[in-house]
């Protein structure tokens, strides 16, 4: 089997069309806020991964992730499906693996920002993983975001008095969050009104 890297000369040559607009957008490695996450986003809708279809080209493993698109918050409108090329991947002949890469499994259901759809990108989603918040359906029929794999957007404070107390004391974050589980997760229709506020702020 064939490995790749992106540290591997031979192969790194292969990669540095991609890498070279990458690096135009080096924010995508680096922790974004919710407004940066907004603003460099083209493209952002809830829905679930249909299909992952591998192929390799040149020597460099592709992944081609099929989106079934339930609602778009901002974009085009009329889209119902999309897919979206990660570099990366394993076929029969060939493995490519890029450091920090994310790419989507089928059957992912969630909330989805999309970089750039002019440009080839080593991850086409905005800040990479940063760019899924998973969707999770409660008994009761409600959907929420979890938000445990992304950072404190200062609008999931819970309504307990004693957390912003243990904010005020400067406990750790991890101990706040500990404390209060619920605050990693939030109502997809108020997130939803949280975007919808920032795009129109633009």
């Amino acid at each position: 089997m064939i490995r790749t890297a992106l540290f591997t000369a031979r192969r790194l040559v292969l990669l540095l069309p991609f890498l070279l607009p990458l690096g135009a957008h080096a924010t995508t490695r680096l922790v974004l806020s919710l407004e940066e996450l907004i603003g460099n986003s083209t493209l952002i809708f809830t829905g679930t991964v249909s299909e992952v279809v591998v192929t390799e080209v040149a020597g460099v493993v592709y992944s081609t992730v099929h989106f079934a698109i339930d609602d778009v918050i901002e974009g085009d409108p009329a889209l119902d499906t999309i897919e979206l090329r990660f570099v990366g991947g394993t076929t029969a002949a060939a493995h490519t693996e890029v450091s920090g890469q994310f790419i989507p499994t089928e059957g992912a259901e969630g909330l989805w920002f999309v970089d750039d759809l002019s440009r080839e990108l080593v991850n086409p989603l905005t800040g990479w993983s940063q760019g899924y918040f998973p969707i999770v359906e409660k008994p009761d029929g409600t959907r929420w975001l979890d938000l445990q794999d992304h950072p404190d957007y200062h609008i999931l404070a819970p309504a307990d008095a004693l957390a912003d107390k243990m904010r005020a004391f400067n406990f750790p974050q991890q101990q706040v969050e500990a404390e209060f589980p619920k605050r990693l997760e939030f109502p997809l229709d108020d997130f939803i009104g949280v975007i919808d506020a920032q795009v129109q702020a633009r």
